[in-house]
C-alpha cells in the first residue's frame, strides 16, 4: 500500500491522485473519441466532467447508507472523504443516471455517444483499481501464487490488477470495435459482456463477496448479465433486413 504521495512538495493521498488522474485521462480520452465520430465533443465533456463529482458523492452516500448503523454514533465521520469508504458500483449508477439525464436534458442524447463514454469508463475504471490497490480495498482471498501480494497480514490474489486488466481488455475491445465501425448499440451490449464476464472472473478471487445459498452474488448476476448481453450483442450485428420494393403491376 502507498497511502501518501508528494506531488510538488504536497502530501496527497495516493489513492484519490490515481483516482484523479484516472477521471482526466478518462474525459481526455472522451473529448478526443468525441471529435474523431462528429460528437459534440465540448458538451459531452463538461456532462463528463461534472459526472465525476456523482460518481464521488453517490459511492460515498452508498457506503454510508450500506453502514448506516456505524454512522449514527458518529454522523459527521460521513462528510469525511475517504477513498476507501466508498460504494463504487452506487458511483457508477449514480454517474450513468446523471450523465443520461444531463446529455437528455442538453437534447444531444444518442446512442452514438457509446463511442465516447465506453472507453473512458474502462479508462476511470483502470484508475479506480490502482487506486484500490493503493488502499487496500477490496483485497483478494489469501493465496500462496508467485504473483500473490503482501495485505492485510497475509499473500493474497492481487484483484485490484485483476480489475485492472478487465478494464483494459474492455477498452482495447471497445478501441478496436470502434476502428472497425461496429454499431454503436453493440457496441454497448459488448462492453456490458466483457464487464459482466470480467465481474464473474475478478470476484472469483475477491474477499468479503455477499452470499445466496452458498453462491457469490456478483458472480451469479455476471453470468446473468452475461448471458443476456451476449444474445443481445448477435441480434444488434445482424444487418438490417433489405426492404421489399413493390413491384409495379403489368397490365394486360
Amino acid at each position: 500500500m502507498l497511502p501518501i504521495a508528494r506531488v510538488f512538495g504536497l502530501s496527497i493521498q495516493a489513492p484519490l491522485l490515481a483516482v484523479l488522474i484516472g477521471f482526466g485521462l478518462a474525459v481526455e480520452l472522451a473529448r478526443r473519441l468525441a471529435t474523431r465520430y462528429n460528437l459534440d465533443a465540448n458538451t459531452l465533456t463538461n456532462v463528463l466532467t461534472n459526472a465525476i463529482f456523482a460518481f464521488i458523492l453517490g459511492a460515498r452516500l452508498g457506503y454510508v447508507i450500506v453502514n448506516a448503523p456505524s454512522y449514527l454514533k458518529d454522523p459527521l465521520g460521513a462528510l469525511a472523504l475517504n477513498t476507501t469508504a466508498m460504494l463504487p458500483w452506487a458511483g457508477w449508477v449514480a454517474a450513468l443516471i446523471f450523465t443520461v439525464l444531463s446529455l437528455h436534458r442538453k437534447r444531444v442524447l444518442t446512442i452514438d455517444l457509446a463511442r465516447a463514454i465506453l472507453p473512458a469508463a474502462c479508462v476511470l475504471g483502470m484508475g479506480l483499481a490502482v487506486s484500490d490497490l493503493l488502499s487496500g480495498a477490496n483485497f483478494g482471498i489469501p493465496a500462496a501464487l508467485p504473483w500473490s501480494i503482501d495485505l492485510w497480514g497475509a499473500r493474497r490474489h492481487p484483484v485490484q490488477v485483476y480489475e485492472f486488466l478487465v478494464w483494459g481488455v474492455i477498452l482495447i475491445a471497445l478501441l478496436w470495435a470502434n476502428w472497425r465501425k461496429i454499431p454503436a448499440g453493440a457496441l454497448v451490449w459488448l462492453a456490458i459482456a466483457l464487464a459482466a464476464v470480467g465481474r464473474v472472473w475478478v470476484d472469483g478471487y475477491r474477499a468479503e463477496v455477499p452470499l445466496l445459498l452458498g453462491v457469490r452474488v456478483t458472480q451469479l448476476a455476471g453470468v446473468l448479465v452475461a448471458l443476456v448481453a451476449l444474445w443481445l450483442l448477435e441480434e444488434a450485428m445482424k444487418p438490417a433486413p433489405t426492404p421489399v420494393l413493390n413491384q409495379p403491376e403489368v397490365s394486360e
